[in-house]
């Protein structure tokens, strides 16, 4: 925890001419205690005037939204098929979970394959992910929990699949762009962006 940020590795090394408070939301992290950024409620941010939506993020995000309305449909729509049964789903997000984890511990065990998954991914990847579990990996574990859950009631995992994966992109575009006022290591916002799409979603 008192390691200064010299003692990181180069590769981790980050511009000293960033707001502190960007370089760790950005990932470049973790800062000595000297140097992490004054986080408490309501504090000012500066995230939103030095920060871009950039290519990789924007093109995430649009991967977010075209997933967020694709498994929570196949979710509610699939048993209403003649010839699939309520449970076709929870098979389906079961196979493309376990696909995604041993992909994921694959390229972490195998130079050539983390090194063609960073190539192939290069476009959504976040530079936190080339070394840690994607988002990916967690939204399909979460559609499969929520498939097992309420496999009786596809609506619910509809309804809240939705909300989650939807708002956590309004909250990531609206955060990044017009960020000022932080909560952690998030803005108030991209929350609110995130709670007001969600009640909208929720009403509609």
């Amino acid at each position: 925890m008192g390691r200064q940020a010299e003692d990181f590795p180069a590769s981790r090394k980050i511009s000293q001419a960033e707001p502190d408070f960007c370089r760790y939301f950005m990932g470049n992290y973790p800062l000595s205690r000297r140097e992490r950024p004054d986080t408490s409620l309501g504090a000012p941010c500066e995230c939103g005037k030095d920060m871009v939506l950039t290519k990789e993020e924007i093109n995430r995000k649009l991967l977010h939204i075209f997933s967020g309305t694709l498994i929570p449909a196949g979710i509610f729509y699939i048993p209403l098929l003649e010839d699939y049964s309520s449970l076709t789903p929870v098979v389906v997000l079961l196979f493309l979970t376990l696909a995604s984890f041993s992909l994921e511990v694959l390229r972490f065990r195998n130079a050539a394959v983390q090194t063609l998954f960073a190539r192939l991914g290069s476009g959504v990847l976040r530079t936190s992910e080339k070394r840690a579990m994607t988002g990916a990996t967690y939204i399909f574990a979460s559609a499969f929990i929520c498939s097992v859950i309420f496999y009786q009631d596809p609506q619910i995992s509809f309804i809240a699949l939705s909300l989650f994966i939807l708002g956590d992109a309004a909250a990531a575009i609206v955060g990044i762009r017009f960020g000022r006022i932080r909560i952690g290591r998030k803005s108030l916002e991209g929350s609110a962006a995130c709670f007001l799409l969600g009640l909208f979603l929720f009403f509609f």
